[in-house]
């Protein structure tokens, strides 16, 4: 019981109300067992027409894949396919999944490495249910997750496109529990949503068709694609999510979400590609050009970290932490590390 539990990271709401930021605090034990999933007592057989593709892309994180994919195997929901895209592995991937007896796991391997939106685009091709589910290759799903998102789905309308669940990242010895923004009718806010600007495709359970309406995953996102995708799938439909944590994610070494040029080259793509959407609230856009402001600042980008911070608070004048940036932004990294009290790279 030694990890700490925070508050989940996001985007500074510029004068957040409050209403709708639902974030939990807790610890939760989960098992890490690597042994093949325990088959329940009737047969399991790989239906023609599944409900659920679950998608998992894995690139040599086979220490890891079997507590994901027996995460997945052993939902109540059985009606599924695991669709495992290997994307060039190299440690025994494939090897592992061609021992793997349960007949609803399918493989697809890739040709070099392509990324996770080619992966998953490809098995998006390839899925036959519904619905999509999507799992991370170092994550685990908790029981009850696809029972309980499919009841949801069950009593919502038909322009229902996505629905969420709650998620615990642990980072190290720090644990951060993240919940989507939603109403008490389990709606995701719109403005909420946009403002905390993140969302996590591991708790997601998505429309088939509807990913093939907003066109797939981005490849040209160098990270928080999960995002970017939720973003445009906002705009083809209703989300709606469950306030309970299903998935547990951890950010293992190596993982893109902790690579501070990937966010600030993501942060940069989303400003641009999404313009019309971000800039239609200036609280909301602010909040991105701040984020922005912060990644060229750790990155000691100086006057670029200047100038994003200016554009903040043009759009937003009303936010102190913008201005402490703009402030502290010409002195470099180290000063801003220490006005966030984070130690030095």
């Amino acid at each position: 019981m030694g990890n700490q539990v925070l508050r989940c990271a996001m985007l500074p709401s510029m004068g957040n109300n409050g209403s709708t930021h639902r974030i939990l605090y807790a610890i939760s034990a989960v098992s890490k067992s690597t042994h093949p999933a325990q088959q329940p007592t009737t047969s399991i057989h790989l239906s023609a027409s599944p409900r659920i593709s679950v998608i998992l892309p894995t690139y040599n994180r086979l220490a890891f894949l079997p507590r994901a994919i027996n995460s997945v195997l052993d939902q109540s929901v059985h009606d599924l396919e695991l669709i495992v895209v290997d994307d060039g592995s190299t440690d025994g991937t494939a090897e592992y999944i061609a021992a793997h007896d349960d007949p609803r796991v399918r493989y697809l391997p890739l040709a070099g490495n392509q990324g996770p939106a080619v992966a998953r685009n490809r098995a998006v091709e390839m899925a036959r249910g519904e619905w999509l589910a999507f799992q991370d290759s170092d994550d685990v799903w908790l029981p009850g997750k696809l029972a309980g998102q499919l009841a949801l789905a069950a009593s919502a309308g038909p322009d229902l496109v996505c629905v969420g669940s709650g998620l615990q990242r642990k980072v190290g010895e720090r644990t951060e529990l993240w919940l989507w923004p939603i109403d008490a009718q389990g709606h995701v806010v719109r403005t909420e949503f946009l403002r905390n600007g993140f969302a996590f495709l591991q708790s997601m359970l998505v429309r088939r068709q509807a990913i093939i309406d907003v066109g797939g995953f981005d490849g040209a996102m160098p990270a928080r694609s999960d995002f970017e995708f939720a973003l445009r799938l906002q705009q083809a439909g209703s989300m709606q999510a469950l306030s309970d944590i299903f998935v547990v994610s951890y950010e293992t070494p190596g993982s893109v979400s902790l690579k501070l040029p990937a966010q600030r080259e993501a942060a940069e793509y989303l400003l641009r590609k999404h313009a019309v959407v971000l800039e239609s609230d200036r609280r909301i856009a602010a909040a991105y050009w701040y984020h922005l402001a912060k990644m060229e600042a750790l990155l000691d980008h100086r006057w670029a970290a200047f100038r994003a911070a200016m554009a903040s608070l043009l759009r937003w004048p009303f936010a102190p932490k913008a201005w402490a940036l703009l402030i502290v932004a010409p002195a470099g990294s180290r000063a801003l590390r220490r006005l966030m009290r984070q130690p030095p790279a």
